[in-house]
């Protein structure tokens, strides 16, 4: 297994004047690149999320409560808390739960929306995408020839989100389901920590659902569960 470690490096004083120099090109290029596609893909991880005010990775556990435990993002970023020491992880994952709800999806959100609705939005799409997919399945199995438009009603037109955030803004501002591929799920889909505890696997966070967390001596953090009498496991994969 080959590890690649990635360092964001600043645009330096040079590739800065290069880039307000260009600014208005750089746009029209894209612009025109966006009118012309068949398709859009956004890919978005952290930095897109930042904009609307929250945290990037190595600030989210910049706080005075886990500076005095020593405690960095990728100490606490481990669901092995959840049994060791679920004040910790509630703490942690609970302070993040309600910045993502407290804070409202930037701009740019319904920006990418207009681009889907002007350019994204083909009504005869998914009537080409069976047809495709008939032709393709014929080739192997001639009696499969029985899909239509409607067998593909629920799937994306040709537009489609890949993020690696998990704060369900894409939901929030309004985009489809099935528009987007969320690689580390997002903390509004909750599980049980046991299987046994829970009728169904999945389930949304209630609308009005806030983590209670409060500082006590040496400012550790604590977490209150005053609704659910059962623990939740929020994204086991979330830090990977």
């Amino acid at each position: 297994e080959i590890q690649v470690k990635m360092k964001q490096v600043a645009p330096d004083a040079t590739q800065q004047a290069t880039l307000k120099e260009c600014y208005e090109q750089n746009c029209r290029f894209a612009a025109e690149a966006i009118a012309q596609a068949d398709f859009f893909l956004l890919a978005t991880g952290a930095g897109w999320s930042a904009d609307s005010g929250l945290s990037v990775y190595r600030d989210i556990a910049n706080v005075e409560g886990w500076r005095n435990r020593n405690l960095t993002y990728k100490d606490l970023c481990v669901p092995n808390w959840l049994d060791t020491e679920p004040e910790t992880f509630y703490g942690f994952w609970g302070s993040c739960f309600n910045d993502y709800r407290r804070t409202h999806p930037h701009e740019g959100y319904q920006i990418v929306k207009k681009w889907r609705d002007i350019f994204f939005t083909d009504p005869n799409f998914k009537l080409k995408k069976a047809s495709k997919l008939k032709k393709k399945l014929s080739e192997v199995k001639p009696d499969c020839t029985t899909f239509s438009k409607d067998d593909f009603e629920d799937s994306p037109g040709p537009f489609f989100i890949y993020t690696s955030n998990v704060d369900a803004h894409f939901l929030k501002a309004g985009f489809k389901r099935q528009e987007i591929h969320e690689i580390h799920g997002n903390m509004e889909t909750w599980h049980c920590k046991s299987p046994k505890s829970c009728k169904n696997s999945l389930w949304s966070a209630p609308p009005n659902w806030q983590f209670k967390v409060t500082k006590k001596r040496r400012n550790q953090l604590e977490y209150f569960l005053f609704l659910y009498t059962f623990n939740v496991n929020i994204i086991s994969n979330l830090c990977r």
